[in-house]
């Protein structure tokens, strides 16, 4: 039988705030932007060609926010790791995050593969995490303070919009934009994943967030990722 492993989302599912949420719990269209959609029809179709194919093998792994190693885009969850190194993030974000290490999904992908169940959906989503929390494991890995000013979602819509108007203006992804402000606010405590199915079923587990974060830092140094910038003394110092 051929087959092949669908890289789904968590964007896919979706529950009350602060419940545990697994595969079952299946997302409402009505409830979802446009990328949020994108993902559902995405999984429609595969779903559809399953239906028709009854040679073929296909199974769903469902990721969450993504880091590590390896990260040359960068993506946004690298993005906003450099910004951290530089110093570049104005304050902490509400919000709460499922946050992943890339390699961690690469397992479950390759287990999903070998293992999984045809037409079945396995979440990948890692540890549930509030920005907070997340900024402060950030510190401890890397050693520079963290921000200390919160930031409420009243003053992220007008950062949101002087972010685009820039963006389109320079060509540079916007470090904020006003969809990612709409997510964050609809999504708060709406990430906590339950990993039962892809524990039991693929051997899945998740590496510590600080471990993931360390390795990224060191692979953006590395590769010449991690600009210099000016400490307060005035001398120059690697991110």
């Amino acid at each position: 039988m051929r087959r092949f492993i669908h890289t789904s989302s968590i964007a896919v599912v979706n529950g009350p705030r602060g419940a545990l949420i697994d595969e079952s719990m299946t997302r409402d269209p009505r409830d979802a932007d446009d990328y949020y959609r994108s993902k559902m029809q995405s999984d429609r179709v595969v779903q559809d060609f399953l239906r028709d194919r009854p040679e073929m093998f296909a199974a769903f792994v469902m990721p969450g926010w993504m880091h590590g190693p390896g990260d040359l885009g960068p993506t946004a969850a690298g993005q906003f790791t450099l910004d951290y190194l530089r110093r570049a993030l104005p304050g902490i974000p509400p919000g709460t995050f499922s946050f992943v290490d890339a390699r961690d999904v690469a397992f479950a992908l390759v287990a999903a593969a070998e293992k999984g169940r045809r037409g079945e959906h396995y979440l990948a989503a890692g540890h549930h995490i509030a920005m907070p929390d997340l900024v402060r494991i950030y510190e401890q890995v890397i050693g520079a303070p963290a921000p200390t000013r919160q930031i409420p979602v009243a003053v992220l819509w007008p950062i949101a919009a002087m972010q685009e108007i820039i963006a389109r203006l320079t060509g540079r992804p916007a470090l904020l934009s006003l969809a990612a402000v709409r997510t964050m606010r609809a999504e708060a405590e709406r990430t906590r994943f339950n990993p039962a199915k892809s524990r039991d079923e693929l051997d899945l587990t998740f590496r510590p967030i600080a471990d993931t974060i360390r390795d990224e830092v060191g692979w953006f140094r590395a590769h010449g990722m991690a600009r210099t910038q000016r400490s307060d003394d005035g001398r120059r110092q690697s991110a």
